[in-house]
């Protein structure tokens, strides 16, 4: 059915950049003992520390799944989640959609709603999976609807340069080897030299269905701008601007899913005035590349190798993308039960 409910943000919109950054700094570096420092360019790695004194998730979550569902819309929740514990063949998916035109939605953008905690449940809803929740985006161009016919063709983007805090990718490819070793009809291809020229020759000479970044990231809060950390022709870091990024892979006709294990991919403006698909996520989403799984916060190099080893892992067995991501998260949860990583993933879907 349909029903109606008015949102009343359970935080003071001057204060959301606070609460995000003290809930943050709950997440970055998973819990595990040792800081990663700045490098002298200023950027960090996928595992940052940060001292702020935080709220605790399940407090800001349960806020959220308060103020979000009441009245008609929690009686709508509700029977919809009686309809799916009669039938464990069924899930239930939460489509947050999203007009970052409005600023005060944009605003509500930056809200970290991963973390909705059912009391009911006494859990996170996007741990319980069945329940996961995925962003949708307004936008005016129509979703991607073609078929897709095997094989499917991954382009692995490995961006490690010079002056920034080394990542194991090494690993991290290995573990996409073994995802798709035994799968015939999957062909991914490794582009080892991760400059943006190089990027566009790939896309032009071959049609790739999904897009795997692995690397840094970056969001400038006071431009409203987010880069990937690429390289140039000398291997040194080259922050490519979101914009640049979605100039190359609109060209991407077939491409449907752009994976960046990144830090604060999935992070959108919010400050009057700035461009809300500045951000590396929301740019690719504008450009209309397909789905687009991004990160809000900084994650750790194992949150992030755990996610992506259990995430293709489902991909490759059958799941949706969405079951994929729940699985995913259930992985960050198992390997690191001590941190919170497994809700910086952000899944934005326009797919059916």
């Amino acid at each position: 059915g349909q029903g109606q409910s008015t949102l009343r943000l359970p935080y003071d919109p001057d204060d959301l950049v606070t609460i995000l950054q003290a809930i943050g700094a709950t997440f970055r570096g998973g819990g595990e003992a040792a800081a990663v420092p700045e490098t002298e360019d200023g950027i960090v790695g996928r595992g940052e520390r940060i001292s702020v004194t935080a709220p605790k998730p399940n407090d800001v979550g349960l806020k959220l799944f308060e103020h979000l569902l009441t009245g008609e819309a929690r009686a709508l929740f509700n029977r919809s989640v009686g309809r799916v514990q009669e039938n464990d063949e069924l899930g239930l998916r939460l489509k947050l959609q999203l007009n970052l035109d409005d600023p005060q939605v944009a605003r509500l953008a930056r809200l970290p709603w991963e973390l909705l905690y059912s009391k009911e449940e006494h859990e996170y809803l996007n741990l319980i999976g069945k329940y996961p929740l995925v962003r949708h985006l307004a936008i005016s161009q129509p979703e991607k609807s073609e078929a897709i016919f095997p094989p499917l063709r991954v382009l692995v983007v490995m961006s490690n340069p010079k002056g920034v805090v080394a990542l194991d990718l090494e690993h991290e490819k290995q573990l996409i080897e073994e995802n798709w070793a035994d799968h015939d009809n999957v062909e991914v291809t490794f582009m080892e030299k991760a400059t943006l020229e190089n990027l566009n020759k790939y896309v032009l000479e071959k049609e790739f269905h999904v897009l795997h970044y692995m690397g840094h990231g970056d969001f400038d809060p006071d431009s409203g701008q987010g880069v990937l950390i690429m390289e140039d022709d000398e291997g040194n870091a080259d922050p490519i601007p979101a914009h640049a990024l979605s100039v190359v892979l609109r060209k991407a006709k077939k491409m449907r899913l752009i994976f960046l294990n990144a830090c604060e991919t999935a992070v959108s403006a919010e400050s009057k005035g700035q461009d809300p698909f500045a951000g590396v996520a929301t740019a690719l989403v504008m450009a209309n590349v397909g789905d687009v799984l991004a990160m809000q916060f900084p994650i750790s190099d194992k949150a992030a190798i755990k996610f992506s080893q259990s995430f293709y892992w489902s991909i490759a067995t059958g799941l949706p993308i969405d079951a994929a991501v729940s699985e995913g998260r259930s992985a960050i949860k198992l390997a690191l039960p001590n941190s919170m990583e497994w809700a910086t993933p952000v899944l934005f879907m326009r797919s059916e």
